[in-house]
């Protein structure tokens, strides 16, 4: 399931134009903060597959390199 494009764009308002993951498996302390660009990513905080928690507390902006993160660790 993938969240609609009005609860993407606010995840991105609220994220201010920055990556807001906060795993340390992805070799960053605290938040990223890198900075989106043209090319970032909209993933759920907790699990879609045994939710369907499509809202905007549940999304998180991502950067290109913490997308490939979740990717490479099965967690989309």
């Amino acid at each position: 399931m993938e969240f609609p494009e009005s609860i993407k764009l606010e995840a991105f308002r609220r994220a201010a134009g920055k990556c807001e993951c906060h795993r340390t498996t992805h070799h960053h302390s605290g938040r990223c903060n890198a900075v989106l660009g043209t090319q970032w990513y909209v993933h759920a905080k907790r699990s879609l597959r045994n939710s369907d928690d499509v809202t905007f507390t549940n999304s998180e902006a991502l950067c290109t390199a913490c997308h490939k993160a979740r990717q490479m660790l099965g967690v989309i």
